[in-house]
């Protein structure tokens, strides 16, 4: 009888409490406070690359944040269209690696205007060429700086760029099932708009999650 009386207890006093699901295969794992600290730092590196890429491609560029969401990496990154260029990117001294893509509307806006071009092609059917790989390579290199100054506030960070690839395959397979946090750029080159995106680990975060 004891026995009885306290589970009831207990039962009414659950069932005093809000409940709400927890998907512990792909928990969240920051705050919203944390999100919004993020997404404040990318707010400030749109600002920055408003100013600091116009005058490398020579035309506008308009960045815009979209939005910021959690979710595993293999999820969030099945869409990326075939032939997108990947970069990796490490921010010493964080662990691990972030992913940068720009999607190919963008990528060929670029890659036209670095080649004094119109700025304008269709990019179906294309492929980059190592040359147009590499040019791409050093608009991404180049942006870096402006990383850097966008993440001052909360660390100081070397952003360097490791490597660059088209195998999304090989990407997929380094991140794996890994919780990731994707920042989303809306970005406006020209006539073309399109967008960035950055996959940051977890793992990458956490010794600066606080």
């Amino acid at each position: 009888q004891p026995n009885s009386q306290a589970s009831g207890a207990h039962s009414n006093k659950a069932a005093g409490r809000q409940v709400r699901p927890y998907d512990f295969w792909s928990p969240d794992r920051f705050s919203k406070e944390q999100m919004r600290a993020v997404e404040l730092v990318h707010e400030n590196l749109a600002e920055r690359l408003s100013t600091s890429l116009p005058p490398y491609l020579r035309t506008e560029f308009r960045p815009r944040l979209m939005h910021i969401e959690q979710g595993r990496a293999d999820e969030v990154m099945k869409d990326v269209p075939a032939g997108t260029l990947f970069h990796l990117l490490a921010f010493d001294p964080l662990p691990g690696r972030a992913v940068l893509i720009i999607s190919q509307e963008v990528t060929w806006v670029i890659l036209e205007q670095l080649l004094g071009g119109s700025g304008w092609t269709d990019p179906a059917g294309r492929t980059l060429t190592d040359i147009g790989q590499a040019l791409i390579k050093g608009t991404v290199e180049y942006m870096l700086n402006d990383f850097k100054a966008a993440w001052s506030k909360v660390v100081a960070l070397e952003p360097r760029l490791e490597d660059s690839t088209v195998n999304q395959h090989w990407v997929q397979m380094m991140m794996g099932n890994a919780r990731v946090m994707l920042v989303t750029f809306e970005i406006t080159v020209k006539r073309a708009t399109g967008t960035m995106g950055i996959y940051i680990p977890f793992s990458m975060l956490k010794p600066v999650a606080n």
